[in-house]
């Protein structure tokens, strides 16, 4: 069974069915909320993922008219995480140009705010490099 917040979510196998490659799409507008603005629900929201065995992740923005810098930071802590501490490929896909902002200007203090033994490297990075990692 799925975590709770995935229920209602397109879950896929790849059909290469020797890798069991999962994906999972989460419509964060209709799983958070449109207007993003809490840390609890970027916290919530990454408990679920870390806790799926899907490996491959796609966010999709499409309906989200904004994101709140705290829940932003959250987000990119998360994504951070999933992707260099549980090994998850993660995608976003079609922020609002108001929700790509908040994201890159916190990208930067967000990587920088990890404790050490959670950094990969100390390079700065910003939010489409931080992508292509994922």
């Amino acid at each position: 069974m799925l975590p709770s917040l995935f229920r209602d979510t397109m879950y896929l196998r790849n059909a290469d069915m020797t890798n069991k490659i999962q994906t999972i799409r989460v419509d964060l507008a209709e799983k958070l909320a449109p207007c993003i603005s809490t840390r609890v629900a970027i916290q919530v929201l990454r408990n679920e993922l870390v806790a799926s065995s899907a490996k491959n992740i796609v966010l999709d923005f499409q309906h989200v008219e904004s994101v709140s810098r705290s829940a932003a930071h959250e987000l990119i802590l998360t994504l951070f995480d999933l992707t260099n501490l549980f090994h998850k490929k993660v995608a976003i896909e079609n922020p609002n140009d108001g929700v790509q902002a908040v994201l890159s200007a916190v990208t930067d203090r967000s990587i920088k705010s990890k404790p050490e033994e959670r950094y990969v490297s100390q390079k700065t990075i910003d939010f489409e490099e931080l992508c292509q990692l994922a």
